[in-house]
């Protein structure tokens, strides 16, 4: 329990739970914690789906945050090899428009991930982390991600993997 502030009873003084209540939109994207400022990358994704689905952003501008940190880092990190802003700017698009139509769209709500060159995504590459295997591309989701994309998730690129992990096999 912390004492925050807001409408919340903070001003009164009350305890309240800081994670229940988070994250504050404010004008410049930014979120509250306590006294610091979160920028939309650096939220959690209950944080993300809470305010998309309130409306107080949007799951494109949620994304383009994520892309945009994504330019800014991985060049030095090298953490995600295979990026895809615009399939993930067309599913965030598509998160906004079922939100305009009063539908749910899922628990993730507009929360951008990213998977493993390991998981089968349909149209992108399933490489294990191995250059030979750039021409396997999947023709269908595996099962976590067509759940992440039921629950409103969408996928901003595969992340690495170490290579040929799934190919060691112990023998007895």
């Amino acid at each position: 329990m912390a004492f925050g502030h807001g409408s919340h009873g903070a001003s009164r003084g009350i305890p309240i739970d800081k994670d229940r209540y988070a994250c504050h939109l404010a004008e410049n994207n930014r979120v509250f914690r306590g006294q610091q400022m979160a920028e939309i990358w650096e939220w959690t994704a209950t944080q993300i789906a809470a305010q998309v689905r309130a409306r107080q952003v949007s799951a494109v501008e949620v994304t383009q945050a994520h892309l945009d940190r994504l330019a800014a880092v991985n060049p030095s990190i090298n953490a995600v090899v295979q990026e895809f802003p615009e399939e993930a700017l067309d599913a965030a698009r598509l998160v906004d428009a079922a939100l305009n139509r009063g539908e749910d769209p899922g628990m993730l709500c507009g929360v951008p991930v990213t998977i493993k060159v390991n998981v089968d995504q349909k149209g992108h590459a399933t490489t294990n982390g191995l250059r030979m295997l750039a021409d396997l591309v999947a023709t269908e989701d595996s099962p976590v991600v067509s759940n992440i994309r039921k629950a409103g998730g969408h996928h901003l690129g595969s992340d690495e993997h170490a290579s040929l992990f799934p190919a060691l096999v112990y023998q007895e």
